[in-house]
């Protein structure tokens, strides 16, 4: 491209004009120059020589007379010219109509072919016939021989004769009779050589006659194949070779003309020579604007030296691409566009099934996927099931077979595994007495076991109390959750496996100690939580067995989040802890702009403000009236239960969780929840049939717990009690309990990210109450009560720039890094015009919905719309674009259509009138209202 700025070559700043390099009289110097050592003098002498060798050109062509249209340019003339060189021996003898097969020239010639062509064959024949002459006679010693032999043939005893003898004696040398298994008669013999005699001179009548009539200076057989390869040359020629055959064709062509093309070659090629030196694409121009590009080059030779740079630049493109540049009156971005639509329609044209692709043809292909992808995941099962059979059974049959039968090793095996059974089928006899595990799983038996369980289900600690030390006893360990595996216990399992596969979050709780003796409950080093009877040591500062995993083995990290339906509950953590690397399903719903705050003046406010904390995601609840003494916050207490109270009644099923940040607030929260079924016996009935809610064979109840025992628990509705707030001096204190301690955000982490559809959090405090943000457990507190309070509102702009801040993630920018696809701009804009709302790259992750469609007063999108743009097509793996990505977004809520950029590009009316159709049929069926 030019430079920026203007660099002596009359080149506006860039982006003015990018065709300005395709128009510059420098521009058709050979790209060579920018390399060579004196190109100022080597074009001052190309030009003065070019200039020569034009005019010597344009003499010598006029020479032949012909239209200037056939000889304006350099290619023309070349063309021309070799053409003239091969049908010169025809234009010679005035013969260059032979060169149309149709006319009377050319089929008297063919007349005459013919029967020259049959003389040939019959001389040929007639040659085969008389081979056995090894001495031929002389023409006329053959007559006079027959004639000799036909006067002897009836004679009783020819040998008497003299001439006998003579013939005998002549023949006997130069005839072989050994090639006839019966000698033939000497009237035969002398007869096949006068006949090969008379058929060649047949041959040369009718070859005097060509030669005579067609004047053809080479031999007859020369001049026909000349004829036929001129005529099957030029029959295929077209443009100026064409024309210039079509006037030679004619009676009244002019042999001079082609005699003066033959005769300018050397001034051709001169000229070209000396123009290729210095200069390039000349030979589709005419000369005469050759003559003017030679003078504008002349003209503007002083630019040369800032000129060179360019054509150093044009050097290192392809040679097509440098000459489209230079030649072609486009700029760039046609350039550009041109080479695309060349390229789709080679493709389009080269591969049916692509030029036959469209949604439809896409759609039936994913479904097909789809039912292949379950077949293959259930082979797969029965083909590791079979094989795990398979194993078993041949070794039941190597231990059945015969001693006799088996090597070394198969006769140890079957004493091994026979001795293993035996065992099993004693002990499974027994009810009382049993062995061991570790005893069962080791010797013999331990074969046998394996063949029968390959999986074993188990934790470290059993691992190591019931199982042999064997490093040979499984395949592969898989450790989960191994943030709660200390390496001392994850040790012993790992010695007993081949192979390792450690799955775990850092920023999940530590390992746990339990252990007899209470400690001191202010060690910086642990953190102490009585749990039942038991206290539960938090070693903070140590690390897990997952810590010692992520720093010395290869990792893999498990993106995909799935609990979160809605993704503002997990975007908060995504960015404080993952740094924007979980893939999120964007939300179909969106936050209204300006919803009412929900501040809470007394417990009673809880029953108003349940219908709005199930229209929000995340709700903020802030307790104007709060107090924290004593580490419990009565009034939040008082005000949960009765949101859980109002949340039963609706019976909306939805499972409730409640977490406490600290294991006083925890008991004031149930206290409160018995204290309120006390007084209400429908309240007393719901909550503890929730407290024994069992949902599809699991465990839905109602859970209180605190940050230290949530992790692993899930549930609908979250309501988390901040607890932390003002006393009753009025004073706010920046003690946090064991979110202040070292590892402390990890805590909130795991209670931020239990809520599959709705976070309540109730607090008595805002973001700005907390001071002591240099602490990284209350700085992620108090971004996070931001964040909340701004989703629960509809503040979005707010909520992102505190996503913002948590981390360096571009994940927002990726839209507009590479910059916006074409495709995806011109849908939203055509959409747009017929008044839709259309918002782009839906989503908080990577994971994005190209276009999210809308009514300006929809409460949610109707449509999602996947385009396969280039990231698209970057994505490596199959199942995941085209199958996983768009059902989890259906699985979510969304209704997707996809648009091919093909299908765009051929017909986007169509296109358009198909999503139109799809968004009013959207409407209706799911009945979008306004807010």
């Amino acid at each position: 491209r030019p430079s920026a700025s203007n660099d002596g070559l009359g080149r506006p700043p860039h982006g003015q004009n990018d065709a300005l390099l395709a128009r510059h009289p420098l521009r058709d110097l050979n790209l060579d120059l920018a390399r060579h050592e004196r190109p100022m003098e080597r074009v001052g002498a190309g030009l003065k020589n070019a200039a020569a060798a034009l005019a010597e050109v344009e003499a010598a062509l006029a020479r032949a007379r012909l239209p200037a249209e056939l000889t304006d340019t350099l290619d023309k003339a070349r063309q021309l010219v070799a053409f003239a060189e091969s049908v010169e021996p025809l234009a010679r003898v005035g013969q260059t109509p032979l060169l149309d097969a149709g006319s009377q020239a050319s089929k008297r010639l063919a007349k005459l072919v013919k029967q020259y062509r049959s003389a040939e064959a019959a001389s040929q024949r007639e040659r085969q016939a008389a081979k056995g002459w090894v001495i031929k006679l002389p023409p006329e010693d053959v007559s006079v021989a027959l004639a000799r032999a036909r006067s002897l043939e009836p004679k009783l005893f020819p040998f008497f004769k003299l001439d006998w003898w003579r013939l005998w004696l002549l023949l006997s040398r130069s005839y072989d009779f050994s090639l006839h298994k019966v000698p033939p008669g000497w009237v035969y013999v002398f007869e096949l050589l006068e006949n090969e005699y008379k058929a060649a001179a047949k041959v040369s009548d009718f070859a005097a006659r060509i030669e005579q009539e067609f004047g053809c200076e080479q031999s007859p057989t020369e001049f026909i194949e000349l004829v036929e390869r001129l005529r099957g040359e030029s029959g295929h020629a077209s443009g100026v070779v064409g024309r210039f055959r079509d006037r030679l064709m004619k009676p009244t062509a002019k042999a001079d003309e082609v005699a003066a093309l033959v005769a300018a070659r050397p001034a051709i090629d001169s000229f070209q020579h000396e123009l290729d030196s210095f200069f390039d694409n000349g030979h589709r121009r005419t000369f005469e604007e050759i003559r003017s590009a030679l003078t504008a080059i002349g003209d503007a030779l002083g630019d040369l030296p800032d000129f060179l740079p360019c054509l150093a630049m044009l050097a290192e493109l392809p040679s097509a691409v440098a000459d489209a540049v230079r030649e072609l009156p486009l700029d760039f971005s046609q350039l550009e566009a041109a080479a695309a639509r060349r390229s789709l329609d080679d493709a389009l044209r080269g591969d049916r099934s692509l030029a036959k692709f469209t949604t439809t043809t896409r759609d039936e292909h994913v479904d097909g996927l789809a039912e292949s992808c379950g077949r293959w995941r259930e082979a797969n099962a029965v083909a590791v099931r079979d094989r795990v059979r398979q194993a078993f059974w041949e070794h039941v049959g190597v231990a059945s077979q015969p001693a006799a039968q088996l090597d070394s090793d198969q006769k140890e095996f079957k004493k091994t595994y026979t001795a293993g059974r035996r065992e099993l089928e004693h002990e499974f006899g027994k009810s009382i007495r049993f062995k061991s595990i570790r005893d069962l799983a080791a010797g013999p038996s331990g074969t046998v076991i394996r063949d029968l369980k390959p999986v074993w289900l188990m934790s470290p600690l059993s691992v190591s109390d019931t199982l042999p030390l064997d490093e040979q006893l499984f395949d592969v360990v898989i450790f989960d959750e191994a943030s709660q595996i200390t390496v001392e216990e994850a040790v012993p399992a790992i010695f007993r496996a081949r192979q390792a596969i450690v799955v775990g979050d850092e920023m999940q709780l530590p390992p746990t100690d339990f252990f007899s003796a209470r400690g001191d409950h202010d060690d910086a080093d642990r953190l102490l939580v009585e749990e039942g009877e038991e206290v539960v040591a938090y070693d903070l500062d140590s690390g897990s067995f997952l810590n010692h995993a992520v720093r010395n083995l290869p990792s893999r990290m498990l993106g995909w989040h799935y609990r979160s339906r809605s993704e503002s509950l997990i975007s908060f953590s995504n960015r404080a802890f993952y740094q924007g690397r979980l893939l999120t399903v964007p939300e179909e719903r969106f936050a209204a702009a300006g919803q009412d705050e929900l501040r809470a003046a007394s417990a009673d406010d809880a029953e108003r403000f349940v219908g709005p904390l199930l229209e929000r995601p995340i709700s903020f609840h802030f307790l104007e009236h709060g107090l924290y003494d004593n580490r419990r916050n009565r009034p939040e207490a008082e005000y949960i239960a009765r949101l859980v109270r109002e949340l039963l009644r609706r019976e909306t099923r939805l499972s409730l969780g409640v977490i406490a940040f600290s294991e006083a607030q925890q008991d004031e929260i149930s206290g409160a929840l018995a204290q309120l079924a006390r007084d209400d016996d429908d309240f007393r009935r719901r909550l503890e049939a929730e407290y024994e809610r069992e949902d599809d064979g699991q465990f839905q109840d109602l859970l209180v717990k605190n940050l230290e025992n949530i992790q692993g628990d899930e549930r609908d509705v979250v309501i988390q009690s901040v607890c932390y707030g003002r006393g009753p001096n009025g004073k706010m204190l920046m003690n946090f309990g064991p979110i202040n301690r070292s590892g402390g955000e990890k805590r909130l982490n795991v209670a931020f990210s239990r809520a599959k559809h709705h976070m309540v959090l109730v607090s008595s405090i805002v973001a700005a109450d907390i001071t002591n943000d240099y602490n990284d457990g209350a700085a992620c507190l108090k971004n996070y009560l931001r964040y909340a309070a701004a989703i629960s509102s509809g503040d979005t702009a707010t909520a992102d720039r505190v996503l913002s801040d948590l981390s360096d993630w571009r994940g927002d920018d990726a839209a507009t890094d590479e910059g916006a696809d074409a495709v995806v701009e011109q849908v939203a804009a055509a959409l747009e015009s017929r008044g839709w709302r259309v918002d782009r790259a839906v989503g908080q992750s990577h994971f994005r919905c190209d276009l999210a469609v809308r009514r300006p007063h929809d409460a949610a999108y109707r449509l999602g719309i996947l385009v396969d743009t280039d990231a698209y097509y970057r994505q490596p793996d199959v199942l995941e674009r085209e199958l996983m990505k768009p059902k989890l977004l259906e699985a979510f809520g969304w209704q997707i259509a996809h648009v091919l950029s093909k299908e765009w590009f051929e017909d986007r009316d169509r296109v358009l009138a198909r999503l139109d159709e799809r968004l009013k049929r959207e409407a209706c069926s799911h009945g979008h209202t306004a807010r």
